[in-house]
């Protein structure tokens, strides 16, 4: 119940958060940058949600491939911003997603999270045949057997969630792309003006990033989870790479929307990624302190010290872009209006 009326008050929030900007006149590209990277945590923090009334488990294939999907939604969906000058949103999008998972955490309160394990959907008879398990990949739970005849109802909503995301991915690729097919005189202003950020060039880079991070965050989960062989120490290791990756992805899209509302040019490579591809090497390297080598606590300790790398490179350049736009637009970021040196009053 606490987290359905938790993601209630976030999306009521997020949802009247421009409107109340508008009636009071106050809205600002600082506002656009505080506004997209709350949403870009959230991206990650409603799957771990959700988690709870599934019951997947922490090291569970689909709930990680489920996270790191809906983050490259999220940032596809804000190059058709960056590059046709509005969003793109589909029919099935973030709103219709939350709203499914407060209805879900709702229904679970009630019936605990046995009520999406054991209830099970008849399918297809042509479909008994089958077992959904990536090439032996997948191992136990997150392998989907459809041999019985039936399958959990988390199966039917891990499937519509998936397939509903990577339509919208095909989707916004193409949508961020459109600017480029068509006459150059027929592009937006902003394109045929050459702002940071936009151009064919670095369109492509943009893809290339957040593929690469996908690829990155499903690789190092995948190690801690073969490679970390003692449970406490593995679970320990997941739940704080959750919170490094949910920091990584919200620094990669801060990058984005200060390139897109300051015209700043966006780095190659995300400190906080380099970052990521280290604690996934360090992981590799925790094996052999499982075999004796070490006291077992540093093992667990080394983990808090990256995490707090990634949490202080992020919020350090969260407060300095703060401060930075509020000095350029001459604008308090905690209070409506501010007044200037000549008395008159600034949105």
């Amino acid at each position: 119940f606490l987290l359905a009326f938790c993601i209630l008050v976030y999306q009521t929030l997020d949802g009247s958060d421009g409107k109340q900007a508008r009636r009071t006149k106050s809205g600002s590209a600082l506002g656009e940058f505080m506004d997209h990277g709350a949403d870009a945590l959230s991206t990650a923090l409603i799957p771990f949600m959700a988690n709870d009334a599934l019951a997947l488990g922490i090291d569970s294939f689909w709930l990680w491939f489920c996270v790191v999907l809906a983050q490259m939604c999220f940032y596809l969906s804000n190059l058709t911003l960056v590059h046709r000058g509005r969003q793109t949103f589909f029919p099935l999008d973030a709103m219709e997603v939350q709203w499914a998972t407060i209805t879900m955490l709702f229904i679970t309160g009630f019936t605990g999270p046995s009520f999406w394990t054991e209830t099970r959907i008849a399918i297809p008879a042509f479909m008994h045949s089958f077992k959904f398990d990536a090439g032996g990949a997948l191992q136990g739970s997150d392998a989907i057997d459809f041999t019985s005849g039936s399958v959990p109802l988390r199966a039917c909503f891990l499937a519509g969630g998936v397939l509903g995301c990577f339509s919208n991915y095909v989707r916004y690729i193409y949508d961020a792309a459109l600017p480029y097919l068509v006459a150059k005189e027929q592009q937006p202003a902003h394109v045929r003006a050459k702002v940071p950020g936009t151009g064919i060039k670095s369109l492509f880079f943009q893809y290339m990033l957040i593929h690469f991070y996908f690829a990155v965050a499903m690789l190092s989960y995948k190690t801690i989870s073969m490679l970390v062989t003692d449970e406490h120490r593995k679970n320990v290791a997941l739940r704080v790479f959750a919170v490094c990756l949910t920091l990584t992805f919200g620094d990669i899209m801060n990058r984005i929307l200060v390139m897109r509302v300051g015209h700043h040019p966006l780095p190659k490579i995300p400190q906080n990624l380099v970052i990521v591809m280290f604690y996934t090497f360090a992981c590799m390297e925790d094996t052999g302190l499982q075999k004796g080598f070490e006291p077992k606590i540093l093992g667990i300790l080394w983990y808090f010290p990256v995490s707090w790398l990634i949490a202080m490179n992020y919020f350090s350049f969260v407060i300095e872009t703060i401060r930075h736009m509020s000095l350029v637009l001459d604008i308090h970021p905690f209070k409506i209006k501010s007044q200037v040196s000549s008395g008159s009053k600034t949105e």
